[in-house]
């Protein structure tokens, strides 16, 4: 495992695990080492002060470095770029989430105001998800719930039949099939009513 050097992209805390991941796995656990390590695996364009003493402080001083916010500005950026297309195979709930999730971690985002608008948006084009999703979150403040209920409202919409869909209904009492006519509802959807003639 070659170890990662630190330039900007990635968030320092996500960066030190690595570092201390691979420290573990060489059975380095002296603090001072693994900071030298650290020290040394940063790009020569970041600047650390030499009275640097301890792992924490060294993560603060790179969230202090100005990569760091253009880095949360890049992962913000891609937070509102992402939509969630479910007909992509890809890109099914649990990638899209972790995917968002991940990006909301790095962007150092944990508003649940925020997340929701997020959400919303990248989701914004079914008028069903859109309804449901507001209704559902009403009174939810808690990051982990708003995820379950964007998963619980995908999951619903699945089962949804949408507008254009050909189905075949059977009039129990007639037999017949049903069917739409060329006379639209006066009110309400205003397609074609159904009917078994």
């Amino acid at each position: 495992m070659d170890l990662p050097k630190y330039i900007g992209t990635i968030h320092p805390e996500e960066w030190l695990k690595q570092i201390q991941t691979h420290c573990h796995l060489k059975d380095i656990t002296d603090e001072q080492k693994i900071l030298n390590i650290c020290k040394f695996k940063i790009g020569s364009s970041i600047n650390i002060p030499n009275d640097i003493n301890t792992l924490d402080k060294l993560v603060k001083t790179l969230k202090s470095h100005s990569t760091f916010n253009i880095f949360k500005d890049s992962c913000k950026m891609k937070l509102k770029a992402m939509k969630y297309i479910p007909e992509k195979e890809e890109n099914y709930t649990a990638t899209f989430l972790a995917n968002f999730r991940s990006l909301c971690d790095d962007a150092e985002i944990n508003d649940p105001e925020e997340i929701k608008h997020l959400l919303f948006n990248a989701y914004s084009s079914n008028e069903f998800f859109q309804n449901e999703f507001i209704k559902r979150l009403i009174g939810i403040n808690l990051v982990e719930e708003i995820f379950k209920v964007f998963n619980e409202v995908v999951f619903e919409e699945l089962n949804i039949i949408k507008k254009g869909t050909c189905i075949a209904l059977k009039h129990v009492a007639t037999g017949k099939y049903l069917s739409s006519c060329n006379i639209n509802y006066q009110t309400g959807s205003r397609c074609q009513i159904v009917c078994i003639f």
